[in-house]
């Protein structure tokens, strides 16, 4: 199999791509983790992906074996929208593949790290992240409309990190934990302490 990886693709291939996207997260249902992309409506798919710097593999029959879509947040650091994987395609290192060539794409521009988020749960995705990619732990959040906790992570795209940062890190996650576990719901509502606390600052 011939894996390509290109910038953009046409637009009769969106509803592929939106049902590669909810395919790669279904899989999650079965640890109780509903990640809010696996249902994402075409509209979501333009707005959350397409609109974002994108990278697609696609393979000699086009069909798109994997995306991953991000966006700079300053001069310095970008977010990871999306990365998602056919589960058909797991294994062949599509993964691998996108994230090389968004590691190059990003250096090219001279961005230093990339931000990204997974649910704590999410095993396999937290694994990824902090094996294949290098990634530290940074941070720890809830967001609206999910159901879970997640964990933010940071990937320095030079590959070195110094002992300054990772001891930086480690404390950033852990006061991130304490407030998000004391402030914050696993969908993002407040927590009897936390209404308390946002009644007070009023």
């Amino acid at each position: 199999m011939q894996i390509f990886i290109v910038d953009e693709i046409p637009s009769s291939m969106y509803q592929s791509l939106m049902e590669l996207v909810h395919a790669s997260f279904d899989e999650y249902q079965k640890e109780n983790i509903n990640f809010t992309c696996s249902r994402y409506s075409m509209d979501d798919v333009k707005e959350k992906i397409l609109s974002h710097w994108c990278l697609f593999a696609i393979d000699e029959k086009n069909n798109i074996l994997g995306v991953t879509s991000f966006f700079p947040i300053n001069d310095r650091d970008c977010y990871e929208a999306i990365s998602a994987i056919s589960p058909k395609s797991k294994g062949l290192g599509i993964g691998t593949l996108l994230f090389e060539r968004r590691r190059q794409f990003l250096q090219e521009k001279k961005f230093s790290r990339i931000i990204s988020d997974t649910a704590v749960g999410a095993k396999a995705s937290v694994g990824w992240h902090l094996k294949k990619c290098g990634c530290r732990i940074i941070g720890y959040k809830s967001y609206k409309d999910t159901d879970y906790y997640s964990y933010l992570f940071c990937e320095h795209l030079s590959g070195k990190m110094s002992n300054a940062y990772k001891i930086y890190y480690f404390c950033r996650y852990l006061l991130s934990f304490c407030i998000t576990r004391c402030m914050l719901k696993r969908d993002g509502s407040f927590s009897k302490i936390g209404r308390l606390i946002s009644l007070v600052k009023k």
